[in-house]
């Protein structure tokens, strides 16, 4: 790697993104809400800092201490777009930051930490857990019954797959309970590429967007449910940018909004959960995509239950810590914004955290494990379902 190269990052930009680096005025505003700037109390981590550590190195010839300065700031990130947000400049700071790592991954200065096995375990099996591709639907139990082709296409994600297999399995039995029928890829679904993205290895996303959408084409999909929050968000945004996607694109929480909405699921038969409850929202799923009012509709029609909010919610919460890549390249980072989002709940009064994201339900239970806290999490479909008798 030629470290003079490192300033061809910002001329390889798109050119609106160009436009949006140029755009920052450095008013700071942004800082206070970065949480790696809150957890780590240096400002080098800052989207200000950030942007101007780019435009030092595409003036002059950086120095290796430069070079990794601006490996850490932009691996530390967990692009929740916080920064963006705020920005009174409209920047989209997620697209930014990914397409520098990009860049970075390019002059051979990403990705960071764990994150460096992500591609070539992807190439190779299809998944970043370098788990065999024909393991991919092992999670799926005996009793539910999987239509070979269906308007309605199930996307599991690598992580329920292979990780959290009992949330694939409760919304599988979820569907089935209603007489909703639905269609799977099983061992033939690939990484979303999302865990690529993320990091700045974009090479072999293409290839897989290709693969997948083309999967539910031939099972003659109009609609795919995604049970990850960051599988739905890279389909939604990032796939239309390599592939035509045909087919309408919801996550899970969505669905079930509807059907509430339809009276496939009636509240009123739900069982009561007597609980305190808050709701984190996933920045994949709400900063990222809007989607803010339908988890809360679904939580709020179980009976007995008590929702209180966050301070921090919606366009302003906190990120649980495990995005970005942070969570395989930063572990301690990732962990520490965990058990600060995790005090945010503790500050309610709730005695359960509910969340629609794997990598956020994984993030708290590490950080409930450390803190040694009595604090439930729960997925949010999988307590609809429990409330049905659905185990």
């Amino acid at each position: 790697m030629e470290v003079g190269k490192i300033g061809n990052i910002r001329s390889g930009l798109r050119p609106l993104l160009k436009v949006q680096l140029d755009s920052c005025t450095r008013c700071g505003v942004c800082v206070k809400w970065c949480p790696a700037v809150e957890e780590l109390g240096e400002l080098v981590f800052s989207p200000v800092m950030k942007m101007d550590l780019l435009r030092k190195a595409s003036k002059s010839k950086p120095t290796e201490n430069l070079i990794e300065e601006a490996k850490r700031a932009f691996y530390a990130c967990t692009v929740c777009g916080a920064c963006s947000s705020v920005c009174g400049s409209l920047i989209d700071t997620p697209e930014l930051w990914e397409s520098i790592r990009t860049g970075l991954v390019e002059l051979g200065i990403g990705p960071y930490g764990k994150q460096i096995g992500y591609e070539p375990r992807v190439k190779s099996k299809y998944n970043p857990y370098d788990e065999a591709p024909n393991a991919r639907l092992n999670w799926l139990p005996n009793d539910v019954k999987v239509a070979g082709k269906a308007d309605l296409g199930l996307y599991i994600g690598c992580t329920q797959s292979y990780r959290q297999q009992k949330y694939a399995i409760l919304t599988a039995r979820l569907l089935q309970k209603l007489g909703i029928k639905f269609t799977l890829l099983g061992n033939e679904e690939w990484c979303c590429g999302s865990p690529l993205l993320r990091t700045g290895q974009e090479e072999l996303v293409p290839s897989l967007v290709k693969h997948n959408v083309d999967a539910f084409k031939e099972r003659g999909v109009r609609r795919v449910v995604y049970t990850c929050a960051g599988c739905f968000r890279t389909s939604l945004i990032d796939w239309p940018k390599y592939y035509g996607v045909p087919f309408e694109v919801n996550h899970v929480t969505q669905l079930m909004a509807e059907l509430i909405n339809k009276n496939y699921i009636n509240a009123s038969k739900l069982n009561p959960f007597t609980k305190v409850v808050t709701y984190h929202d996933p920045c994949h799923l709400g900063r990222h995509i809007g989607i803010y009012d339908e988890p809360r509709l679904v939580l709020t029609e179980i009976p007995k239950i008590d929702f209180i909010e966050m301070k921090r919610s919606k366009e302003t919460a906190r990120c649980c810590g495990a995005g970005g890549g942070v969570k395989a390249g930063m572990p301690d980072l990732a962990l520490k914004m965990s058990l600060r989002r995790l005090k945010d709940t503790m500050d309610t009064g709730a005695s359960a955290l509910v969340t629609s994201c794997p990598f956020c339900l994984l993030n708290f239970k590490d950080g409930i494990k450390e803190a040694k806290v009595g604090l439930e999490v729960f997925d949010l479909t999988e307590l609809i379902a429990s409330q049905l008798g659905i185990t």
